[in-house]
């Protein structure tokens, strides 16, 4: 962020000399330089909640398969489809690493951008890193 803000500086010098005036770009550079910085935090408060979002919908189809297979069964026929169901959870698993993956870079591009997750959202990430 600070290396676009350097060079919004750069281009946009103080002052500019048009024939015998002299024009004041001080303060346009510095609105422009506020909105980027406006936009960068809305973009990464976006990024932050899709990725909460994510997170808590990745964490509850496991909290689903647990579920699952931690329920004790009651007849032969669901003992039966537990095991079927746990030999397929592999598989399903791997299934879901691509929305976990993605989930993770949103994260790291958070981690980037120097932005801080609260608590609560920071024992997630490292849940569903887990």
């Amino acid at each position: 962020m600070r290396k676009k803000k350097m060079e919004l500086y750069d281009r946009i010098p103080e002052t500019v000399i048009v024939g015998m005036f002299q024009i004041n770009c001080k303060d346009i550079r510095n609105v422009y330089a506020a909105k980027y910085g406006d936009i960068v935090d809305k973009e990464t408060k976006l990024i932050a909640q899709k990725a909460r979002d994510n997170n808590y919908n990745l964490t509850a189809r496991f909290g689903e398969i647990c579920e699952k297979i931690q329920k004790p069964p009651k007849t032969i026929d669901e003992m039966t489809d537990t095991k079927k169901y746990i030999a397929d959870v592999g598989i399903l698993i791997e299934k879901m690493k691509k929305e976990i993956d993605e989930c993770m870079q949103m994260y790291n591009l958070l981690d980037e951008f120097g932005f801080e997750l609260p608590g609560i959202a920071q024992q997630n990430k490292w849940e569903l890193y887990g």
